[in-house]
C-alpha cells in the first residue's frame, strides 16, 4: 500500500494507506483508489503529475464546502458531494492528490438509467419506473445545486454522467466535483470549471461560443432544467422536436437550442413540433411554465435551483401525484393530478407511429440498424505495409460495412427494434496501429459509453480513431425522427454527394430524415 499523509486529519487521524494495486477509476489527469483512514474507507484521487499539482483550487474546496455533505436515508449515510476531504501529502511533503467520500458504484447509477428506456431495465425494479422517485430524484438534485449556487460555486458541467443515484433510497451524488467552478471567499478567488457538454449548453453560450471558464450560475439553471424535463419526459430534450420543412439544417438539440426552436411551450412553436412520443402535455401547469421560462425566456429569468428544489417538494409532498383511472395498480401509470397518465399517452403514441411492441424492460439495443442503400468502395489493389495508417481508410469502411451487415443478418427488420428514447447516436471507432484490429460501436447513450465499447471490442494496443482517413470513399448516415433503426448508410466518392444519397434514401423509405454530425466518415 501507498502510505500518505492527511492535512487537515479527520477525527485526529492523518495516516492514510492508499490501495494503489487497484485502482477504481482512472482519468487523464489523476487515478482513483480506495483508501483507509481511522478504520474507514475513503477514496483517494492521485495525480499522475504528483510535481506540478495547483492545490489551490482543493484548499478552496476545503474553505468553503456546501452546507450538507452527506445525507441519512433509512439508517443509513450516502455521501451528496466527491468533495475534497483533505489534501493528500507524500513522505517528502509534496501534495500529490486529496481524500474523498468513497462512493459506491455497485450500488448507484449515472442519472440516464432513471429516464432512459432502454437503462431503467437494468435497476431490475418495475418500482424505479415510478413518476413518484423522478420527482424525488429532481427534487434532491435541485436542492444540492441550490447549496453550491448559495456557496458561490457552480456545476458548469452538468449531465446525467456527472450525477450518480442510489437505487431504491434514490439519494443523489454529484462526482466529478473538483471540475466545478469554484469560489474561495478567504482569499475572494475565483478558479473556474474548464469543461462542458453538448446538449447541456445554454442557447446564450452556444451564440457567443462562450468557453467554460467564463460561465456561471445562468448556465447551471440552463443544465439543470434540461436534465428535470428529461426525467420527467423519458429522456426527450427540451429542444428535441421535428422542424417545419425549409427552415434549414438543424440536426443536433443544440442547433435548436440556439435558435431557440423549443417544441414543448405552453403556447406552440409554429416553426417545430414535439415528437409523438414526448409527454409534456401531461405535466403540471407550473412545472410546464417553469419549463418555459428555463427555455424560452431571458437567461437571468431562468428558475433557480431553490425555486425548483421548492417546487417539486411541495409535487413531492402534497400529495399532487395521482394513480391512473385504468390502471390504478400499475406504478408505471402514476401521473400528475388532474391530468392525463403519461403512461397510456406514450402507449397509444408508439402503437399509432410504430408496429414495434413497445417493451421498456427488455435489454436495450444500442447499436443502430441502418440498411446500405450503396454498395462499399473495392479495397484498394496495394497492400498496407506494417505500421502504415494508409491502411485505416480501408479497414473503417469494412467495419462499418461489416457491422451493418451483421445487424442486417441478425434482424433485418427495422421496424421490430425497441423504442429508446433518444433516438441520436454516438459513434466510437478504435483501432490497432499495427494489426488489423479494430472496434466500433454506435451508442444512443452517449460518447463515453460508446467509447468504452468500442475501444473493449478492439482490445489492447488500440487508439481512438481521431484523424481522417485517407483513400476511402465517404460514408453518411441519415437517421429518421418516426423511429429508431429507421436508417440508412449512403456512400459516394464526397461527402455532400454521400449526405444526399443517404437522405433521399432515408426520406423515401421512412420520411422526415437528418444526418447526425457524428454519422459522417470521409477522407480529407
Amino acid at each position: 500500500m501507498l502510505e500518505l499523509i492527511l492535512n487537515p486529519p479527520i477525527n485526529g487521524a492523518d495516516q492514510v494507506k492508499v490501495r494503489d494495486a487497484y485502482p477504481l477509476g482512472r482519468g487523464g489527469e489523476a487515478i482513483i483508489y480506495a483508501a483507509e483512514l481511522g478504520g474507514k474507507v475513503y477514496a483517494a484521487k492521485i495525480f499522475h503529475d504528483v510535481l506540478n499539482v495547483d492545490i489551490r483550487k482543493i484548499q478552496a474546496m476545503l474553505n468553503n464546502p456546501p452546507s450538507q455533505m452527506s445525507q441519512q436515508v433509512a439508517g443509513a449515510t450516502f455521501p451528496m458531494y466527491s468533495w475534497p476531504l483533505g489534501i493528500l501529502y507524500d513522505k517528502k511533503s509534496r501534495p500529490v492528490g486529496f481524500l474523498m467520500p468513497l462512493i459506491d458504484l455497485k450500488q448507484s447509477f449515472t442519472l440516464d438509467y432513471y429516464y432512459d428506456q432502454g437503462l431503467i431495465g437494468k435497476l431490475n425494479s418495475v418500482n424505479e419506473y415510478a413518476l413518484s422517485y423522478r420527482v424525488e430524484i429532481a427534487m434532491h438534485l435541485s436542492e444540492m445545486v441550490a447549496d453550491l449556487h448559495e456557496h458561490q460555486h457552480y456545476f458548469i458541467d452538468m449531465k446525467p454522467q456527472n450525477i450518480r443515484v442510489f437505487k431504491t433510497t434514490h439519494a443523489v451524488t454529484l462526482i466529478d466535483c473538483d471540475g466545478f467552478s469554484v469560489f474561495d471567499p478567504a482569499s475572494n478567488q475565483r478558479f473556474p470549471a474548464t469543461m462542458y457538454s453538448s446538449d447541456y449548453i445554454a442557447p446564450e453560450v452556444l451564440k457567443q461560443n462562450a468557453p467554460a471558464t467564463k460561465l456561471g450560475e445562468e448556465q447551471d439553471l440552463y443544465a439543470l432544467a434540461t436534465i428535470i424535463f428529461q426525467l420527467f419526459n423519458w429522456g426527450i430534450h427540451p429542444f428535441q422536436g421535428i422542424v417545419k420543412p425549409g427552415l434549414g439544417d438543424f440536426d443536433t438539440n443544440d442547433e435548436k437550442a440556439k435558435a431557440l426552436l423549443y417544441p414543448h411551450g405552453l403556447i406552440p412553436h409554429p416553426q417545430i413540433k414535439p415528437r409523438a412520443q414526448s409527454v409534456h402535455a401531461c405535466f403540471d401547469d407550473v412545472t410546464r411554465q417553469m419549463f418555459d421560462q428555463a427555455f424560452i425566456g431571458v437567461a437571468s429569468a431562468r428558475p433557480k435551483a431553490r425555486q425548483w428544489a421548492n417546487h417539486l417538494r411541495n409535487l413531492y409532498e402534497s400529495r399532487q401525484l395521482a394513480k391512473c383511472p385504468t390502471f390504478p395498480n400499475d406504478i408505471k401509470h402514476m401521473r400528475w393530478a388532474g391530468k392525463d397518465c403519461p403512461q397510456c399517452y406514450l402507449d397509444k403514441s408508439i402503437k399509432a407511429t410504430t408496429t414495434a411492441k413497445f417493451k421498456p424492460i427488455a435489454t436495450p439495443k444500442p447499436v443502430s440498424r441502418p440498411v446500405v442503400y450503396s454498395p462499399p468502395p473495392p479495397p484498394p489493389t496495394s497492400a498496407a505495409k506494417k505500421g502504415n495508417w494508409g491502411w485505416l481508410g480501408t479497414l473503417v469502411v469494412i467495419a462499418i460495412v461489416g457491422l451493418i451487415k451483421f445487424a442486417m443478418d441478425s434482424d433485418s427488420s427495422p421496424s421490430t427494434s425497441i423504442y429508446t428514447a433518444p433516438t441520436k447516436y454516438y459513434t466510437r471507432i478504435w483501432l490497432n496501429p499495427n494489426t488489423t484490429q479494430f472496434g466500433l460501436y454506435s451508442s444512443t447513450i452517449s460518447y463515453e459509453h460508446a467509447d468504452t465499447m468500442a475501444r473493449k471490442a478492439c482490445g489492447a494496443g488500440c487508439v481512438l480513431n481521431t484523424n481522417p482517413v485517407p483513400d476511402v470513399r465517404c460514408l453518411s448516415f441519415a437517421q429518421s425522427r418516426n423511429g429508431p433503426g429507421k436508417s440508412i448508410v449512403g456512400s459516394a466518392t464526397d461527402m455532400s454527394s454521400a449526405k444526399q444519397v443517404a437522405l433521399n434514401k432515408c426520406n423515401q423509405d421512412f420520411g422526415d430524415c437528418y444526418t447526425p454530425t457524428n454519422g459522417n466518415y470521409c477522407a480529407d
